[in-house]
C-alpha cells in the first residue's frame, strides 16, 4: 500500500509539481480555518460577557471576526476549487503517463494475457472506482487531520486527559466497525466485478445493432438473454447481502457517535461548572472536542478510502513500474533500406516452448516485391513482426544494410518502414488526417487516385474534411471493410518509406479491386522494397519472388514462374487449388 502511495506522489510531483504545492497550501489553510472558527466564537462571547467591554467594542470585535471568517472561507473555497481542477489535471496526466509507458514498454507485454488483464484492472480502478481521485483526496484529508491534531489535544489537555482518551477510545471502536465493513466491501467487489464483467459482455452483445440479424434468424438471442438474467440474479443477491451488512455497520457507527457526543457534552459541562471556566471556555472546549471527534471520524474514513484506493491501484502501479524498452541501438539509419537479410533465425514467443520460426535464412534486395505465402499459423505475420522489431531476437540475426537491426536507433529505423497490419485502426479524425499530417491535399489525391479511391472520397459532402465515425461528429461517415482497407493502404503509401509491409492488405476487397491494386503495385511503391502477405495466391503473380513458409520453415524462395514448374511444391498446389475454385 505504502509503495503505491509513494509511487503516485512521486509521479504526480514529477508531472505536475503545482498540484502537490497546492495540496499542501490548501491543507494548511483548512487547518487555520478550523482553529480560527473555534477561537472566534470564544472571543465573541468574551467580548460580550466581559464587564470591561463596551457594546461598540464587542460589536467591532464581532464584525472583525465575521469578516475574517468570510475572507478565510472565500479564499479556502477558491483554493479548493483550484485544487479540484488541478486534481483532475493530475489524474489525466497520470493516465497519459500510463499511455506513454505502454507505448514504450516492450511489445511482447502488450500481447501477454497477464498484462492485458492488468491493464483492464487499472482502467476499471480509475474509471469505475475513481481511485486516483480517492487516493489524493484521502491524503489531503489525513494531512489536515494530523496537522490539526496537535492543536486539538493541546486545547483539551487544559481540562484533563480524559476527553482526548475517551475520544480516541470511541474512534478506535469506530475503526473496528469500519474495518469489518471494509472487509465486507472488499469481498463484495471481489465477487461482483467478475459477475458484472460477464453480465456486461452479454448486455453489450444484446444491445449491439450489428448482431440483430443473427438474433432474428437463430435462437442465440434467447440464450444470451437467459445468461444475462442469470448474472443479474447473482448481482441482486450480492447487493442484498452487502446492503444488509452495510446498514448494520452504519447503525453501530451512529450508536457509537451518539454515546461519544453525550459523554463529550457531559464531561465538558461538569469540568466547566467545577472549574468555573464560564461560557466562552465552555464553547471553546466543547467546540474543540466535537471537532476533534468529527475530524477523527473523517480521518478513519479517509484511511479506509486510502487503503481501498491504494489496493485498487496496485495494478496501475505495476504497469507504471514496467521497464521501458531500452534495447535501443546507437546507429541512425539515415539512408534507405537497401537489403534485408535473415541469418539462422529461430523464434518462439515469450512463455512458449514452441518455435514459430525455425532456422530462417533469406535475403531481400532493394526494390524487390516479395510475397509471403503459407497456410494459417505458418509464421508469416511473426516474420513481419521481427522485421519491425516488435519482438527481440534471441537466436539468429536480422541484418539491414549489413548491420544488425538491433544496432539501429529504433526511431530512425521505424521511420523507414510503412505498414498495414491486419488489425489496423482508423481514428475519429478527418479522412485527410487519417491518411497523413504531412502531405498536401494534392499529394493525398494522387495517392487516393492510384488506388482508385479518390472518386469515393470526393463524393462525400466535405471531401477530405469528412470525419470518419460518429463519435465526435454527427455528419461523420461509416465505411465498408473494403473502403477502410483502402484508407489504410493510402496511409501506408503516404509515408514515403523505403520498406513497405502489407499484412493481408486486400483481404476485404473483392477480387477485381484487389487485382487492380496489385497491377499498379509496382508503380505505387516505386523504388521501395515491399513485402506483402495475402491468402489470395493470384496476388503473388505480381511479386518478384515468393517466400513460401510451411510450419515455420522456408520451403521455397523463388519467382512465381519457377515455383509453378515445381509441381509437387506447396506453392504450386495452393495456387492451383485456388485457381480451380475460382474457375468453378
Amino acid at each position: 500500500m505504502f509503495k503505491t502511495i509513494f509511487l503516485f506522489l512521486k509521479v504526480s510531483f514529477k508531472i505536475d509539481k503545482k498540484f502537490i504545492f497546492l495540496t499542501l497550501f490548501s491543507s494548511i489553510l483548512e487547518v487555520f480555518k478550523t482553529i480560527f472558527e473555534i477561537y472566534s466564537i470564544k472571543y465573541i462571547l468574551d467580548s460580550l460577557i466581559s464587564n470591561n467591554s463596551s457594546f461598540e467594542y464587542s460589536l467591532l470585535i464581532s464584525l472583525v471576526i465575521v469578516f475574517m471568517n468570510v475572507l478565510i472561507v472565500l479564499i479556502s473555497n477558491l483554493l479548493n476549487n483550484k485544487y479540484e481542477i488541478e486534481l483532475m489535471v493530475a489524474n489525466n496526466l497520470i493516465l497519459r503517463e500510463l499511455g506513454r509507458k505502454m507505448m514504450n514498454t516492450s511489445f511482447d507485454k502488450l500481447e501477454d494475457p497477464y498484462y492485458l488483464d492488468l491493464k483492464e484492472k487499472a482502467i476499471f480502478a480509475v474509471s469505475n472506482q475513481g481511485a486516483i481521485y480517492g487516493l489524493f483526496s484521502s491524503l489531503k484529508s489525513l494531512l489536515i487531520l494530523f496537522t490539526s491534531l496537535v492543536s486539538f489535544i493541546s486545547i483539551l489537555l487544559n481540562i484533563g486527559v480524559f476527553l482526548p482518551v475517551i475520544i480516541l477510545f470511541f474512534i478506535g471502536l469506530k475503526v473496528f466497525i469500519y474495518f469489518l465493513n471494509y472487509k465486507k466491501t472488499v469481498s463484495f467487489y471481489g465477487n461482483i466485478i467478475p459477475i458484472n464483467r460477464k453480465a456486461g459482455y452479454y448486455l453489450n452483445i444484446l444491445l449491439n445493432p450489428k448482431y440483430e440479424k443473427d438474433f432474428r434468424f437463430y435462437s442465440i438471442g434467447d440464450v444470451l438473454r437467459n445468461e444475462f438474467s442469470k448474472f443479474q440474479k447473482q448481482t441482486i443477491k450480492e447487493f442484498f447481502s452487502f446492503n444488509f451488512y452495510n446498514s448494520l455497520y452504519g447503525s453501530l457507527t451512529i450508536v457509537a457517535s451518539t454515546i461519544l457526543n453525550f459523554l463529550i457534552y457531559l464531561y465538558v459541562s461538569i469540568k466547566c461548572l467545577s472549574l468555573k471556566f464560564g461560557i466562552p471556555n465552555f464553547s471553546l472546549y466543547l467546540g474543540t472536542a466535537i471537532k476533534m471527534a468529527s475530524s477523527f471520524e473523517d480521518g478513519v474514513q479517509s484511511v479506509i478510502k486510502l487503503v481501498s484506493c491504494a489496493n485498487y491501484l496496485n495494478s496501475f502501479r505495476e504497469l507504471l513500474l514496467l521497464d521501458e524498452d531500452d534495447k535501443d541501438g546507437t546507429i541512425n539509419l539515415r539512408d534507405s533500406i537497401d537489403e534485408i537479410k535473415f541469418e539462422n533465425v529461430n523464434f518462439k514467443y515469450p512463455k512458449s516452448d514452441t518455435y514459430v520460426l525455425k532456422n530462417i535464412s533469406f535475403t531481400i534486395k532493394k526494390g524487390e516485391k516479395i510475397s509471403v505465402v503459407g497456410l494459417n499459423g505458418a509464421g508469416k505475420t511473426t516474420l513481419i513482426k521481427l522485421i519491425c522489431r516488435l519482438y527481440p531476437l534471441e537466436e539468429g540475426v536480422i541484418y539491414v544494410n549489413n548491420i544488425d537491426i538491433s544496432k539501429y536507433k529504433y526511431s530512425s529505423y521505424i521511420h523507414k518502414i510503412s505498414t498495414v497490419f491486419q488489425d489496423f485502426k482508423l481514428f475519429a479524425y478527418s479522412l485527410r488526417d487519417n491518411i497523413s499530417f504531412q502531405k498536401s491535399d494534392t499529394q493525398i489525391d494522387e495517392i487516393l487516385d492510384s488506388i482508385d479511391f479518390k472518386r469515393i472520397v470526393h463524393s462525400y459532402k466535405d471531401g477530405l474534411d469528412t470525419f470518419y465515425g460518429k463519435e465526435f461528429e454527427e455528419n461523420g461517415i461509416e465505411m465498408s471493410l473494403g473502403q477502410i482497407q483502402k484508407m489504410a493502404i493510402a496511409r501506408c503509401l503516404a509515408k514515403d518509406a523505403s520498406l513497405i509491409i502489407l499484412d493481408e492488405p486486400t483481404a476485404s476487397l473483392d477480387p477485381i479491386s484487389e487485382a487492380e491494386i496489385y497491377e499498379k503495385f509496382a508503380e505505387l511503391v516505386k523504388n521501395s522494397t515491399s513485402i506483402f502477405i495475402s491468402h489470395r495466391m493470384s496476388s503473388s503473380t505480381f511479386a518478384d519472388k515468393i517466400l513460401v513458409i510451411n510450419e515455420g520453415v522456408i520451403e521455397d524462395f523463388d519467382s512465381h514462374k519457377n515455383l509453378m514448374m515445381k509441381k509437387d511444391s506447396i506453392y504450386c498446389k495452393l495456387f492451383n487449388t485456388q485457381k480451380k475454385n475460382y474457375e468453378e
